[in-house]
């Protein structure tokens, strides 16, 4: 058996909504399809930002982390990360409006599709703080809320923690995978898709009406006893319909 932690990390590269449509990197709204929560953007290229606030109570209560800036956010709440696309749409009248559509990632054991009520925590502090002023009661303010440069979940299945943070302006999601966990114990269940397809670079497009979303190639190493990066090989196993997964090769589980 293995004695070195597996670390499995996958880059949400962008959400696509057609051509001639917005091109958002990371853009996320709070709210699962259905929850009447999805809001449109404004317009314009966004990209999700590497710092998340917590909620002390300046949003509501499902949500538990959430960038903080413009239409740029990502938010997490219960087991699940939720991504929102936007695009320009005609209107009935000849004019255009903006729309968005939510789809939501679900981290869950792969057998009991629960994941048995694991909370997002702030993984590595950052220096930012930031303040929400609402109108002009003080009591309606909420002032010098810390961010964190990333967030956890931790044991969604025991031994495995699903670590959220950005990079170079896009959000990764990565599995950090205890000696003796299984990452194909864990699975990814998508909300508000028509459909999930693997590109023959191993790539993940999720396909909504609105667009695709691009999951990039995921890569996995462990790490030997000198803290020295072992690469693995890592791939993405679609498991049933709106789920998928993950497998990686030549680790001594």
């Amino acid at each position: 058996m293995s004695s070195a932690a597996l670390r499995a990390a996958g880059v949400l590269l962008a959400i696509v909504t057609g051509a001639g449509g917005l091109r958002a990197q990371g853009e996320v709204q709070a709210g699962c399809p259905g929850s009447g929560e999805c809001e449109a953007g404004a317009g314009g290229t966004v990209q999700s930002h590497t710092f998340f606030a917590e909620n002390r109570n300046q949003w509501s209560p499902e949500v538990a982390f959430r960038t903080p800036l413009g239409q740029s956010r990502a938010t997490l709440s219960a087991d699940a990360l939720v991504l929102t696309q936007v695009a320009r749409r005609p209107t009935d009248d000849g004019d255009f409006a903006w729309v968005g559509h939510n789809v939501c990632l679900r981290f869950l054991p792969r057998t009991s599709g629960n994941s048995g009520g694991p909370t997002w925590q702030g993984a590595e502090a950052s220096a930012t703080r930031v303040s929400w002023f609402h109108g002009k009661d003080p009591t309606r303010w909420v002032t010098d809320v810390p961010t964190w440069a990333s967030v956890r979940l931790a044991e969604v299945v025991p031994g495995i923690t699903v670590e959220v943070h950005g990079r170079h302006g896009l959000l990764e999601y990565d599995f950090v995978v205890e000696p003796g966990a299984r990452l194909e114990d864990l699975v990814v269940l998508v909300e508000g898709a028509d459909l999930l397809t693997l590109g023959e670079d191993g790539s993940l497009r999720i396909v909504t009406q609105l667009g695709s979303i691009l999951q990039a190639v995921p890569v996995a190493w462990e790490l030997d006893e000198d803290g020295r990066r072992e690469p693995l090989g890592v791939t993405v196993l679609q498991v049933a319909s709106g789920r998928f997964g993950f497998e990686v090769a030549g680790r001594d589980l």
